[in-house]
């Protein structure tokens, strides 16, 4: 089963959702492969991989541009998670002059499916030709949607580019699976508008774990302290029930 983590707006919570996902499924004891297909790298930091370290091995960039082969990149984390990990230099990556280049992802990722029970793509936060591969390679999709004004638009246009990818029959399965609400505040009015406006459009399509405002997210964002995801807080038990929640709809079959 692959998942792609996408929504083309930035800092609506993508790669820590993708992280904690990762944490908590292998924690339920599911072999978990995560892919970190932004330049950014900021997946990689959160597990725990250093840019030198993802640099000095085989990573994303190295399987895109045919250097390494894909069954030598998965590496494995402090978090005991997989991952193919990520480096600054995927930003220069020649996608746009190689053979069927919306599906290079799905290419790398075809030798690895059979080895694990999920993998976890993180994609980046705009429409560019990396963020199309992830959606090609996709099972399904969960879009993390962080409530506030531009949440609407950003899922909207999401939606846009799936539907462009089965009607050109790049990925006929590419569609949201699933949308999880972040950044959740329950005493602002916004907040409880917004998730309303979601609800009533996607019904079922939309998690019923949600994700709070939590310092304790934020500061595994800037550490990558694995024990904040395992911890107590408010977000942390959120997105155990929202592992439960993924486990229960698409892995436990």
């Amino acid at each position: 089963m692959i998942i792609t983590i996408a929504n083309q707006k930035g800092g609506v919570g993508k790669t820590t959702t993708t992280a904690a996902l990762a944490i908590n499924l292998s924690r339920m004891g599911y072999r978990v492969l995560v892919v970190d297909a932004d330049a950014q790298a900021n997946l990689t930091t959160a597990l725990g991989v250093t840019q030198e370290q993802a640099s000095d091995r085989p990573n994303l960039f190295t399987l895109v541009e045919e250097i390494d082969d894909p069954k030598d990149a998965p590496m494995e984390t402090a978090a005991r998670v997989w991952l193919i990990p990520s480096i600054n230099g995927l930003a220069h990556a020649d996608l746009h002059n190689k053979m069927d280049r919306e599906r290079i992802l799905t290419r790398i990722l075809k030798p690895l499916a059979d080895k694990y029970d999920v993998i976890l793509i993180d994609s980046p936060p705009s429409l560019g030709l990396l963020t199309i591969n992830a959606l090609a390679a996709a099972d399904t999709v969960i879009v993390p949607a962080q409530t506030e004004a531009f949440a609407v638009d950003g899922l909207a246009q999401l939606m846009d580019t799936m539907a462009a990818l089965r009607r050109y029959e790049v990925n006929p399965n590419c569609d949201i699976g699933g949308v999880v609400l972040t950044m959740y505040d329950g005493r602002r009015n916004l907040d409880k508008r917004v998730s309303s406006v979601i609800l009533e459009a996607l019904g079922d399509v939309v998690f019923s774990a949600t994700i709070p405002r939590d310092v304790r997210l934020a500061e595994y964002g800037e550490t990558g302290d694995i024990s904040l995801i395992e911890g107590e807080s408010n977000g942390a038990v959120a997105y155990r029930a929202l592992a439960k929640e993924v486990s229960e709809r698409w892995l436990r079959t």
